[in-house]
């Protein structure tokens, strides 16, 4: 048994270094406050990618949103058509992706999911 020091609480902190390099090259949710900013930033970002290429934004922090939730299936691919999506949380914790990222990635609906990984589909 582990015996912590009186008025010392745990404190677990960790960081994603990989992803925090990596997202400093993609467009940023940051400034974003509702659902339709971050889709107007999807749909232009989307505009601008190449054949083939996907759009990985970073920063969606969305409990400070006017709506305070991510943008539905729907709402992503009419913002980003058949533009591969990912739009990660400023934490890099959660993730929403389009119709075309979940294809590219062989997700499908029924599909089993690896133990603790967790895939929500609200289309």
């Amino acid at each position: 048994m582990i015996e912590r020091p009186a008025g010392i609480a745990l404190r677990e902190a960790h960081g994603h270094l990989g992803m925090l390099g990596e997202s400093l090259r993609q467009p940023s949710l940051e400034r974003c406050g509702s659902v339709s900013e971050c889709l107007e930033l999807l749909r232009a970002g989307a505009s601008g990618v190449a054949k083939g290429g996907w759009l990985l934004v970073r920063g969606a922090r969305v409990e400070g949103w006017e709506e305070r939730r991510w943008p539905t299936l729907a709402e992503l691919d009419g913002a980003t058509r058949t533009v591969p999506t990912v739009v990660m949380s400023f934490d890099h914790h959660m993730a929403v992706a389009n119709t075309a990222a979940m294809a590219a990635a062989g997700l499908r609906g029924g599909m089993a999911v690896p133990p603790n990984g967790l895939v929500c589909a609200d289309g």
